[in-house]
């Protein structure tokens, strides 16, 4: 638990001096200087509206920011089927209000595919610069000129709703400000059609930030739980450590999960930080900052040079030596997501989304476990302490209990089976089982003798099932 706070106040610090996003860094880095013009439908096709396909929405959201530089032929790796919402990134505006459009708009391809198989397209608004944004937020005529200009640009393009990336706001526009202007864009566009999805994408660490009231002001907050180590780190570390990305949903955003979770959907990377560092070892001392890595490479380069695992942080890093020095690279992947996506579905939020589709290129590993995880019926259901996912089920009793808790679970068929125990900040506290097992009815007898009272979490894994059990220990 000590360590869970030091990590979360160093992360906070380190947040706190990384004045330019991931998403305002990745812009300037891969969103100038295109080389390449992708092949496009002829720009008199038309556009289509979302046809409603039953039962995605009753689904868990996927949602996906496809930023206009990955608009190229990995377009064409968009998993459909399993998104929800694909947010067209970016649209930026002055502060007059004016909009601008991505590179190569409209995507006319990419909306009629996303359409035609029930996911949402929403328009996403950039605001990087506190100054424009400032004058934006008072100027009555610039905010007016700014909301038809949304409206005309929803309707123009058949789109679903807005998503509004304003970052960096003046420490003044993170309240009263901010949440105003949220509510009154709502109140606008939903009197066009309330079918109109309006959302934020909301601070990890929300610091001055009302996040219960900005909450109240729109559809849902985009949380983008991610640049907690970066350009800016003195050791080398994750961008999502496991127990920051639990404390910002539990504590940070705790009156939202109180009061409505499904207003909430967890942002994660698809990308990955390189440093030139002292050693290979997990937070290593910083030499020098080398770049952003994506997915699509880090899954291939790790193979080769061989994948460590941070306990710590929950995620995956690789090293290797070059250049008289040592090289190390954290990211996310499969295994490392689907812990977070766990904790989406224990804290039953409206779902996930990724920082940024095509960061994954051809690879099918994280689309398959968003597929496992939140489409095949594996979603997280609790009734009476049972948990149930496909014919995968786990109880116990009693709960809450006070010394010793029988785990009751049921595996299907023969696979390898992972069970795992957290505490509320989302610590790995011991390893119950990890082994090859054949289908039948199995008992685990879980002792508190190590353990404090309170919370804590089952994470569960047999084959591709991955679901979470909530116990409580009272002493």
């Amino acid at each position: 638990m000590k360590y869970s706070i030091l990590l979360f106040l160093a992360s906070f610090i380190a947040f706190a001096q990384n004045t330019t996003s991931v998403h305002a860094y990745h812009k300037q880095i891969f969103g100038s200087n295109l080389t390449f013009t992708p092949n496009q439908l002829s720009s008199n096709q038309k556009i289509i509206p979302l046809q409603v396909k039953p039962g995605k929405a009753d689904r868990a959201a996927i949602f996906g920011y496809l930023p206009y530089w990955e608009y190229s032929a990995d377009r064409q790796y968009l998993r459909y089927d399993i998104l929800t919402h694909i947010a067209m990134f970016d649209f930026g505006v002055d502060a007059a209000g004016n909009v601008s459009s991505p590179s190569w708009w409209p995507w006319t391809d990419v909306i009629n595919a996303a359409h035609s198989n029930g996911v949402k397209v929403i328009m996403c608004v950039t605001g990087f610069d506190s100054v424009q944004t400032h004058k934006l937020f008072i100027n009555t005529t610039a905010k007016a000129n700014f909301f038809a200009n949304v409206k005309q640009m929803i309707q123009s393009y058949q789109m679903d709703g807005v998503n509004i990336d304003f970052e960096a706001l003046n420490p003044s526009d993170r309240t009263t400000v901010i949440n105003s202007f949220m509510a009154d864009l709502t109140t606008y566009l939903k009197s066009f059609s309330t079918a109109y999805e309006i959302s934020f994408a909301g601070p990890a660490l929300t610091g001055t930030w009302n996040v219960a009231e900005l909450a109240n002001s729109l559809d849902y907050i985009f949380i983008m739980g991610y640049d907690f180590y970066g350009s800016w780190s003195s050791t080398t570390g994750a961008s999502a450590p496991f127990p920051s990305i639990a404390s910002v949903i539990q504590n940070n955003y705790a009156n939202v999960i109180r009061n409505n979770p499904k207003k909430l959907i967890l942002g994660v990377p698809y990308y990955g930080n390189r440093w030139k560092a002292k050693t290979t070892g997990p937070h290593a001392q910083v030499i020098q900052y080398e770049k952003h890595t994506f997915f699509r490479d880090d899954v291939t380069l790790s193979a080769n040079y061989g994948t460590q695992w941070a306990t710590d942080d929950q995620v995956p890093y690789y090293s290797f030596a070059a250049d008289t020095g040592y090289h190390q690279t954290w990211f996310e992947n499969d295994s490392s997501l689907s812990i977070k996506y766990a904790l989406a579905q224990y804290r039953s939020l409206r779902g996930v989304g990724m920082w940024a589709l095509g960061y994954d290129g051809s690879r099918n590993e994280l689309w398959n476990k968003l597929y496992n995880m939140f489409v095949a019926g594996s979603n997280v259901q609790e009734h009476s302490g049972v948990l149930q996912s496909k014919n995968f089920t786990m109880s116990n009793y009693p709960n809450p209990f006070n010394a010793t808790t029988i785990l009751q679970y049921n595996v299907p068929v023969r696979s390898k089976v992972s069970l795992r125990l957290y505490d509320c900040t989302g610590r790995e506290v011991a390893v119950l089982i990890d082994k090859e097992m054949d289908a039948g009815s199995y008992k685990y007898a879980l002792t508190a003798d190590q353990l404090s009272s309170g919370i804590y979490f089952v994470r569960a894994i047999a084959g591709s099932v991955t679901v979470c059990h909530k116990i409580a220990l009272l002493k």
